[in-house]
């Protein structure tokens, strides 16, 4: 009786996915694999394994965790290295952190939590009213420590500084998660009713203010218009003070707690850090910072130096009727400081951002940060996968071709190996197996390769199903040369009549235990509709396009010429590691990157290009959209073109916001600080000032909000 023995070759990257009959109960062992060069196979010995003899060297420099659950990590160490033991508390918590208003609670939140001496690193997200807290890996490893603790802790902590908080218990249900839902949706619905309450009362302010205003314009202009009592009480200081402190102490409250709490003068009574209490004073006032600005505008800004050399200025009536240079320079002092407010700097980007993003969502572009858009807009190549990307991702086979047995008998076992795998080409063959009402059998040992093929045990024989290159070398006994063409031909004289303009063919085929290869099926994919539109587009604005694939190079060219992509472009039969190194080549070249592709095979390249966006097929989650940047929520190939062009306009709002917001405090700041006065008589008012400076925020937040006029190319 001849015995087989199968050979496993394994590449250092490549990840194996076992499964051994699916028992709940299987061992878990650490087996090494390596190729079996001529060299090295004295050395190897035959391992039973659930009855079956398999050859592996007595040492190997990869190893591989053989288990149930379909998943195998590889690990560079020696097999006879100990196991590493996991660490026996969470490093991580997340609390549920509500009062957050604007970026500066956002830092207050942040530099709390940052101070605690237990905390590696803070992130905080003011729409999701969250924080993820790191610990430093020495707290967790202390005896008895527990993840909830620390985290109750800095809850209360953030609770004592306004930000009421509390841990996020893991594994809450659904109910759980629905009613914490709610509860947030109440809590916007209030604050938004708040707001709104605020902002009328803010204009009601805004519009006696500029009232009073509106007529000193109107008499400098020769127009003697607004007398009468009521004009009269809005000129009155006290009335003016008095609409000031309302608007401090009304819509203005919570910007004015964020001050005091920045100078950290306490909002509430404090109670005594039962002792007498010792106080140092380090500095008097006079050399508080307040009196220092005061002191350095008084001297520097008119006070001695701008009034002796331009004393005409003291003329203006800015300087009072008497002419008095401490309140033309204390005025002065107060327009610099008011209209030099760099609300502009600080919304030209956030804003842009925030616009850009939400119109994505809209338009089904879910993009992970504000940074994917800022690469984005910058790439100059993009790589594509074929099958999936290129093609509508839904395949079906076209034809079966076989050298000794039935076509159905090679579409059952097939249907067998294939029947556990998401590719989907493995997904094909099952479906059409299923619509024959083929009879699948059960399998054990199944083995999946991501990029090469699939392997597992069939009615008592190994089964493996693939590249040509990949069964071949699975099996010691090999099919002739002469018998793989005439099934190459066989399988393509059964697929006349379908047009490859608008399908791409891949064939896989079937190796059995002591035959070598038995059979081959072609699998037939048609191109997306909006696959040449999208390419074209691409080209016209200069970007580059390469065709990465693991299929045929026949199949890959077909596919490439139908779509635009020329020859010099385009790389077949590469693994999914290939596919990386491919994109690491031109990243090294100086070139930025996006790579779109729609499963496992392509998530290692979706997670080393500038940008890795992912077509999202079937609703369902995958390691390529879980890798990606970007996930194309409508499975549409034209959206990777409208990502681009979101992005290219996003960018360019920042790009204007900023520019408007330096130039307008390169322009303003100058005037506040009255360059214009002795030549042209002219100096701002604090009132104007304060406009001005609201003005620059306003246009930064229109420019943004303008974005949203941003609308795709339709597909012709």
């Amino acid at each position: 009786m001849t015995t087989r023995f199968l050979t496993v070759s394994s590449l250092p990257p490549t990840k194996l996915c076992f499964d051994l009959g699916h028992r709940a109960n299987s061992d878990v062992g650490r087996f090494g694999f390596s190729p079996l060069t001529p060299q090295r196979r004295r050395v190897a010995k035959a391992i039973p394994l659930n009855g079956r003899r398999y050859l592996f060297p007595s040492k190997s420099n990869h190893s591989f965790v053989l288990s149930s659950s379909l998943q195998t990590q590889t690990s560079t160490q020696e097999s006879t290295a100990p196991e590493q033991e996991p660490r026996g508390g969470e490093s991580s918590v997340l609390l549920d952190v509500s009062g957050m208003m604007c970026g500066g609670c956002v830092s207050r939140v942040r530099s709390v939590l940052s101070a605690d001496e237990r905390v590696e690193s803070a992130a905080v997200n003011m729409l999701t009213e969250t924080a993820a807290i790191k610990l430093k890996p020495e707290v967790a490893a202390e005896a008895g420590f527990q993840a909830a603790n620390v985290a109750d802790s800095l809850a209360r902590r953030l609770t004592e500084c306004g930000f009421a908080s509390k841990r996020r218990v893991s594994g809450a249900g659904v109910a759980e998660n629905v009613r914490k839902w709610k509860e947030m949706m109440n809590k916007k619905e209030e604050l938004l009713v708040k707001s709104r309450n605020r902002v009328a009362f803010a204009w009601t302010l805004v519009a006696l203010c500029c009232g009073s205003h509106a007529s000193h314009i109107l008499h400098s202009l020769g127009i003697h218009v607004a007398h009468g009592s009521f004009f009269e009480l809005l000129h009155n200081s006290y009335l003016k003070g008095g609409l000031a402190l309302s608007a401090l102490l009304g819509p203005g409250r919570g910007k004015l707690e964020l001050i005091v709490e920045m100078f950290y003068f306490p909002a509430k009574p404090l109670f005594f850090c039962d002792g007498p209490l010792r106080i140092e004073a380090t500095s008097t006032g006079t050399n508080s910072t307040i009196a220092k600005i005061v002191r350095m505008h008084c001297i520097h800004a008119r006070y001695y130096i701008g009034t002796n050399i331009f004393p005409d200025v003291l003329l203006n009536n800015i300087a009072g009727p008497d002419g008095d240079p401490l309140l033309l320079s204390l005025k002065l002092a107060v327009d610099v400081l008011v209209v030099s407010c760099p609300c502009a700097l600080g919304l030209a980007t956030p804003t842009a951002i925030l616009v850009g993003t939400s119109l994505g969502a809209r338009q089904g572009l879910l993009i992970r940060g504000g940074d994917v858009l800022e690469r984005l807009a910058r790439i100059d190549y993009i790589a594509l996968d074929k099958t999936g990307t290129l093609t509508e991702g839904k395949p079906t086979v076209s034809s079966v071709a076989s050298l000794a047995y039935e076509d159905l008998e090679i579409l059952r076992i097939a249907a067998a190996v294939e029947n556990t795998a998401s590719h989907p080409i493995a997904k094909a063959i099952t479906n059409k197996a299923e619509s024959l009402g083929l009879s699948i059998p059960a399998t054990r040992g199944q083995l999946v390769e991501p990029g090469f093929g699939t392997l597992a045990e069939v009615d008592g024989h190994l089964v493996a199903i693939g590249s040509l290159e990949w069964v071949r070398g699975r099996f010691q006994t090999r099919t002739n040369m002469s018998d793989i063409v005439n099934l190459e031909h066989a399988i393509h004289q059964s697929s006349k009549g379908v047009t490859f303009s608008d399908y791409s063919k891949t064939v896989v085929y079937i190796g059995r235990e002591g035959e070598g290869i038995i059979g081959a099926i072609a699998v037939s994919d048609s191109l997306r509709h909006d696959a040449k539109f999208t390419l074209g587009r691409l080209q016209q604005k200069g970007i580059k396009t390469v065709l990465l694939s693991g299929d045929r190079e026949e199949a890959v060219a077909t596919v490439a010429e139908a779509v635009g992509i020329g020859k010099e472009s385009i790389k077949a039969s590469l693994t999914p590691q290939k596919k990386s190194e491919a994109i690491s080549t031109l990243r090294t070249g100086g070139h930025r990157i996006a790579m779109v592709g729609d499963g496992i095979n392509d998530a290692p390249s979706l997670a080393l290009a500038d940008v890795g966006i992912a077509l999202r097929i079937e609703a369902q989650e995958n390691a390529a959209s879980n890798a990606a940047s970007i996930i194309l929520l409508g499975n549409k190939l034209s959206q990777v073109v409208d990502a681009l062009e979101l992005a290219q306009a996003t960018m360019s709002k920042v790009y204007q916001n900023l520019a408007w917001a330096i130039a307008y405090n390169v322009v303003t700041i100058p005037i506040a600080a009255g360059v214009l006065l002795p030549n042209f008589d002219f100096a701002m008012t604090p009132s104007l000032s304060g406009g001005l400076m609201a003005l620059s925020s306003i246009f930064v937040v229109t420019n943004s909000l303008l974005l949203q006029l941003h609308r795709p190319d339709k597909l012709n």
